[in-house]
């Protein structure tokens, strides 16, 4: 239970932070978790722009050193760029652990990127012309406050705000994804590929990194061509895809990993119980029918002692029972 924002500035520009902001704040209620923002702004001359980040934010409350470490990380990645023959035009920190560079560079994007996430702790979340992709932890007002989004002016956008049934909640783990090495791509998927595993293992053996277990990355490398779409059934839509993304001024596919997640339905169930959801009044939960009574299979959601509830029952399918559906 996710939800996707994208929008398109056709021949010109305006504010898609705060555009973006909007949308994804209206669908928090799909996704309370994490909100990700990849956005194209106007490039510049031949600079690079670069987004990353040194740890997650849950690493900020584990132990007294993440701060000296982080200082430490940070100067290893600055001194692997003037290394790789790289410039440091300007640098802004959004968070004590996530960082925004232009760079002056024209080597090689790949071997680039593959030395500064040696680094301990460092992830590039994405590297191009015009791409910025910003992820976090929280709603998209949240985020949006917390990287100085509104007044970001740029092309298009699109956006990502997670509710996480298979995966961590991190940043590690939010969409949308950098098509890594591909300057300005970037991915957001909701869904699964099936042969997922499949694809990332002849990936991987072609060169290519994954950051996290999601089957979105694979998207990426399809659209960009890097992976062959085998499916008969998938080529005509692959091909139909592939047409729509040329026809636009600029193209971008970013993706957004999941890996094992129980907080995020807690804390979903909590908003909700609060008031921050529309779907406040709904509360589901599993029982089974034992001796004409139902048996709750898990303690049960927030219940007031005393109040009166309706009960409406739905049988599971075996497609659920087994794991199939969600």
């Amino acid at each position: 239970m996710c939800g996707i924002a994208g929008l398109i500035h056709r021949g010109t520009s305006g504010d898609i932070g705060r555009e973006m902001t909007a949308m994804l704040q209206s669908l928090k209620h799909r996704g309370p978790d994490s909100t990700g923002f990849a956005l194209y702004g106007r490039p510049e001359d031949n600079e690079l722009v670069m987004r990353f980040k040194l740890a997650e934010q849950e690493d900020m409350t584990k132990g007294f050193d993440i701060h000296d470490r982080i200082k430490k990380r940070k100067a290893e990645v600055d001194r692997r760029i003037e290394e790789l023959g790289g410039r440091i035009l300007h640098e802004d920190l959004a968070t004590e652990y996530a960082y925004r560079y232009r760079l002056a560079y024209e080597g090689d994007r790949r071997k680039f990127a593959d030395y500064i996430e040696d680094v301990e702790g460092a992830e590039i979340l994405s590297l191009g012309h015009g791409l910025e992709l910003i992820k976090d932890l929280g709603d998209a007002a949240r985020v949006a406050g917390q990287y100085h989004l509104p007044g970001f002016q740029g092309t298009h956008a699109i956006g990502h705000t997670r509710m996480a049934t298979e995966s961590d909640v991190d940043i590690r783990s939010a969409h949308p994804y950098w098509a890594y090495p591909f300057a300005d791509v970037a991915v957001v998927h909701n869904g699964q590929l099936t042969n997922y595993w499949n694809g990332r293992r002849e990936l991987e053996r072609r060169g290519h990194r994954f950051m996290s277990n999601c089957d979105s990355e694979l998207i990426v490398r399809q659209m960009q061509g890097s992976y062959r779409v085998q499916s008969p059934d998938l080529k005509p839509l692959h091909q139909r895809a592939q047409e729509l993304a040329r026809r636009l001024p600029q193209f971008s596919i970013e993706h957004v990993p999941r890996e094992q997640n129980r907080q995020a339905d807690r804390l979903a169930n909590e908003a909700m119980d609060r008031g921050e959801s529309p779907a406040r009044s709904i509360q589901s939960f599993l029982a089974i029918v034992e001796s004409g009574k139902l048996r709750p299979l898990a303690p049960l959601p927030h219940l007031v002692e005393g109040e009166e509830y309706e009960v409406r029952a739905r049988k599971r399918s075996e497609r659920s029972r087994n794991g199939l559906s969600r």
